[in-house]
């Protein structure tokens, strides 16, 4: 990971070149370069005080010609889809240009696929929990918390609680508790694991 912390959005436009992107069902992944243009020096600090950037998120949008601003039916929100690649390694560095090495994140070292661990019966995601000092429930950040926000609560073993005591049992009952059988149940537990076996 980068070693300081750098805000990029809002800064000025840099030109750059990118390569290699194309991918292939067989082979090794692909390791694409993109030169930035350094006359104007616009990343030179951020390069030179972050370790040559490596480690940094490169997110390649891919959008059709007419949605640009010069094109058929401009949109800026428009989007194909994106490729995420991180900084591998600064291959040269000149007055005119600096060029960088990327890398797949199924290519960085240590990582897999999910990446966190296959459970069948045991949702990971974070419950809520009363505070009693606030009167009010109290919720994780948005991305790993359990989206209930109901007044109805239950405790581990699925029986009528009070606020204080309402605890998720992390199983595929607690979710249908909270969310019903109608609808698509957040959880992140794999139900689905194991359940067709080969002899």
């Amino acid at each position: 990971m980068i070693p300081c912390s750098v805000e990029v959005r809002g800064a000025a436009p840099v030109d750059f070149k990118g390569d290699g992107w194309s991918v292939s069902s067989e082979g090794a992944l692909p390791r694409p370069t993109v030169s930035v243009d350094n006359t104007r020096m616009v990343l030179l600090d951020m390069v030179l005080s972050c370790n040559d950037l490596r480690g940094a998120k490169v997110t390649r949008w891919k959008i059709l010609s007419k949605w640009l601003d010069d094109g058929a039916e401009p949109d800026p929100e428009a989007w194909l889809n994106k490729d995420v690649f991180y900084v591998d390694q600064k291959t040269s560095h000149d007055k005119r240009v600096m060029e960088f090495e990327l890398r797949s994140p199924l290519d960085l070292a240590e990582r897999q696929l999910p990446a966190r661990q296959i459970l069948r019966d045991w949702c990971p995601r974070r419950y809520r929990y009363w505070n009693a000092a606030s009167g009010a429930f109290v919720y994780a950040h948005a991305d790993v918390a359990c989206p209930y926000s109901g007044s109805a609560c239950w405790d581990a073993d699925g029986h009528p609680a009070s606020p204080a005591d309402d605890v998720c049992a992390k199983t595929r009952a607690a979710c249908l508790l909270r969310f019903g059988r109608s609808a698509t149940l957040p959880t992140w537990a794999f139900y689905g694991v194991a359940a067709n076996r080969s002899s």
